[in-house]
């Protein structure tokens, strides 16, 4: 059975990202060579750490209406 995972609720998930990744890997024998990411994952630290790995992430783009004049 695996266990369950908290961080403080002042811990943003993407702090934790990496390790899990890494973990699961790991855990359950993933070849992994891409990523996709939602929107919030899109970080300096997480880029560089998929970089050091040599993982391609394909983070999503936020699709928001504009407001006001374009």
């Amino acid at each position: 059975m695996d266990r369950s995972v908290s961080t403080p609720a002042n811990a943003h998930v993407s702090i934790v990202y990496l390790g899990r990744l890494d973990r699961q890997r790991q855990r359950f024998g993933f070849d992994v060579g891409a990523v996709g990411l939602d929107a919030g994952y899109a970080t300096s630290g997480i880029a560089k750490g998929l970089e050091v790995v040599a993982f391609s992430a394909l983070p999503a783009i936020e699709d928001r209406p504009r407001r006001g004049p374009a």
